[in-house]
Parts: C-alpha cells; sequence; structure tokens
C-alpha cells in the first residue's frame, strides 16, 4: 500500500474534509487512473440529466464498487480532477463539495484535488459534472 502524507498550503484555504493542496506518494508500486467518470449507466444514458448534485451522488455511489473491480478503495485515491459546465449554478458547489467530503469521511489522507474546471459543456447532453480520480497502492 501506499505511503500518502498530506501537505496542507500555509496561504490557502483549509479544505482538508474534501482534498489536501499537496499529498507526499511515497511506498507505491502501481498506479490507476480511471478518465472522466460521468453519470451515465452501460449504455450511456445520462442519470439525473440537468442536476449536477444528483449526478455527483450517483458517480460517488458507484464509485466503491468501481474501484473493487480494480483492486483498489476510497483510501487509494490519491487525486481528484472537477469538471462542471456552466449550468451548475456556483450555490450548487457547497452540496457538491459536501458529498466529498461524506465519501471521503473515513479516509485518513485526503487526496490531493486538481484544478475545479468549468466549462462550456461535456460531450454528452444532460451530462453537468464529470469527475477523475487517481489511485495508488
Amino acid at each position: 500500500m501506499a505511503t500518502k502524507t498530506p501537505f496542507p498550503h500555509p496561504s490557502a484555504p483549509d479544505y482538508g474534509a474534501i482534498f489536501n493542496w499537496g499529498v507526499k506518494l511515497t511506498d507505491f508500486s502501481e498506479l490507476f487512473l480511471m478518465a472522466g467518470i460521468g453519470a451515465h449507466d452501460a449504455a450511456g444514458e445520462i442519470q439525473h440529466p440537468g442536476d449536477a448534485i444528483a449526478q455527483t451522488k450517483f458517480i460517488l455511489d458507484g464509485m466503491p464498487g468501481y474501484l473493487a473491480t480494480a483492486g483498489y478503495t476510497k483510501q487509494d485515491i490519491i487525486r481528484i480532477e472537477f469538471t462542471m459546465t456552466r449550468d451548475v449554478p456556483p450555490e450548487s458547489h457547497e452540496a457538491i463539495f459536501g458529498l466529498f467530503a461524506a465519501f471521503f469521511g473515513e479516509v485518513e489522507v485526503k487526496p490531493a484535488a486538481g484544478t475545479l474546471r468549468v466549462i462550456e459543456a461535456l460531450a454528452i447532453p444532460g451530462m453537468l459534472v464529470e469527475y477523475e480520480f487517481w489511485c495508488a497502492k
């Protein structure tokens, strides 16, 4: 299992319930990179079109099972990337980050977070959020 050491940024806000500004990674033997994960089923049908909070919940609810198929757990997540469309109202961000805080609640060392991107649109109509996850062990 990888050794993760959190590195807070002394000049930045504390978002430690969700992510760290930096994570030092040592003693790892493999990486698992998950491409942008959206709220869609196996047929590509978007779940909860137009509802970024419900889409995030759908994604996070399915994440433990997906991780397990690759031999990982959420304890192994070292980095997350957030992508949202302009259609996600800023007042939804707090609820979305609350879902991530709950998801990572029992994770001892939270992952480092990448850029929160706000873009015009994602590839599939109705899709408002997409997240990338990096794992190491």
